[in-house]
């Protein structure tokens, strides 16, 4: 579509995402909330969009 996003806005989205990654495994709906596929699979999307390798860029933050 044509549609970007600027550096910051990108670094707030991960940044967003990586704090609902909870410590059990996968990602919830919110920060502090439980795990679930769904929120994980749009977490994965997020970082897929967003994302980068490298410190901050959430690839690399996420539990494996």
């Amino acid at each position: 579509m044509g549609a970007g996003f600027d550096p910051a806005t990108k670094q707030r989205a991960i940044d967003t995402v990586m704090q609902c990654q909870s410590p059990k495994g996968g990602f919830g709906g919110g920060p502090k909330q439980e795990p679930g596929l769904l929120p994980t699979y749009a977490a994965i999307s997020v970082l897929a969009i967003v994302g980068r390798p490298g410190p901050g860029g959430g690839w690399d933050q996420i539990d494996r």
